[in-house]
């Protein structure tokens, strides 16, 4: 019998990624490299030196293995490898993002560098198809905008073609919810009172007691609301000169677990 015939359809998979990760770090130790990624030095060490299939990796590892290996296009594929059912539920809750062709999930590195906001507002402007360019981003990051243009190009995440910032490779960079979640107040700080009434901007807050359909339902509204705002940034016919941005949220003010009825609750 094929040896590969009894193991998971993850492990070719774990195994191609363990490959191509210690090859694109072949300068760095197995501590060095962990420490990098964010896994335990012992537990990395044991998935590379294991037979494919011997040991399955918590999912945390897993994608970490995947992202910072350099296989983000196979990202979807390598989740449906190791769980199935999870892979179609991220696959229904970032079904707007993932339906550009150039869909890319942040790797935890780009994440950890993006977590400065000058750095993350220089970065996803100079995604643009046709950059930033430098005059502009300074106007808008003021004595932060050299430093941001610097760091990333000295990084290699960007490169200054005529004076335009532009990303090496640019994709639909999607960010985990902990990122979206980091620079809602990076955006925020960009919002401008004075621009309310001049069909400029938008900004609206209410509150009130739903129930878990009305709660759905204001979900998919967001949701339809999304695929519409997305189709108007990728729209060529609206395409200018004016750096804009478009963030839309809603949530719950109590935890999803949390039931009022339980009479526990408030001893």
């Amino acid at each position: 019998m094929n040896e590969m015939s009894n193991q998971e359809p993850w492990t070719g998979i774990f195994k191609k990624c363990l490959t191509d990760l210690k090859e694109k770090n072949a300068k760095l130790s197995i501590s060095q490299l962990a420490s990098k990624i964010n896994v335990a030095r012992s537990t990395l060490s044991d998935h590379i030196n294991s037979k494919a299939g011997a040991t399955k990796p918590n999912l945390d590892n897993y994608i970490k293995v995947i992202l910072e290996s350099g296989n983000v296009a196979m990202f979807f594929e390598a989740l449906a490898a190791y769980d199935e059912n999870l892979s179609k539920n991220l696959k229904e809750v970032l079904s707007v993002s993932t339906t550009k062709k150039n869909a890319a999930i942040a790797t935890e590195e780009l994440e950890t560098i993006l977590e400065d906001r000058s750095l993350f507002i220089a970065y996803i402007l100079a995604s643009n198809d046709k950059g930033i360019n430098f005059k502009t981003l300074a106007h808008i990051l003021g004595n932060k905008a050299q430093t941001a243009m610097n760091t990333l190009i000295a990084r290699g995440l960007a490169i200054d073609e005529s004076r335009l910032l532009k990303v090496n490779n640019p994709t639909f960079l999607i960010r985990s919810f902990e990122s979206i979640k980091h620079h809602l107040t990076t955006y925020a700080e960009y919002y401008k009172p004075h621009h309310a009434g001049k069909e400029r901007n938008y900004a609206f807050s209410l509150t009130g007691s739903l129930n878990a359909e009305g709660i759905k339902a204001n979900h998919q509204a967001y949701k339809i609301l999304h695929e519409t705002i997305k189709n108007n940034m990728r729209n060529p016919a609206f395409e200018g000169n004016i750096p804009a941005f478009s963030v839309g949220f809603c949530d719950t003010f109590t935890d999803i677990n949390f039931d009022p009825e339980d009479k526990g609750e408030l001893q």
